[in-house]
């Protein structure tokens, strides 16, 4: 799909939805712009403790330009 899309020429937003499976973090940024890295967050606190807690560390994963998009 990232091929297919930087062949249009266009520029484009290319966003991966893993839903935090297989650690997109660590291969993400080579095929796209950006992806999630958790399931989807519900209002209760403790899912949203759990999903802000898990996140240490991931900060330093992105970054600007270095999807391949």
């Amino acid at each position: 799909m990232r091929d297919a899309l930087k062949a249009t020429g266009r520029p484009i937003v290319y966003s991966l939805c893993q839903y935090g499976e297989d650690a997109v973090w660590t291969w993400g940024r080579v095929s796209s712009n950006l992806w999630r890295t958790t399931g989807d967050i519900s209002d209760h606190t403790s899912n949203m403790a759990m999903i802000g807690f898990s996140q240490a560390g991931l900060a330093k994963s992105p970054g600007p330009g270095t999807g391949t998009i």
